[in-house]
């Protein structure tokens, strides 16, 4: 599924977002 690997990847970037954000 293509939505799941598109979700990780979001979730990782909204992480990283939220890293550099800091």
């Amino acid at each position: 599924n293509t939505s799941f690997y598109w979700k990780l990847k979001r979730g990782w970037l909204d992480e990283n977002e939220r890293k550099k954000s800091l």
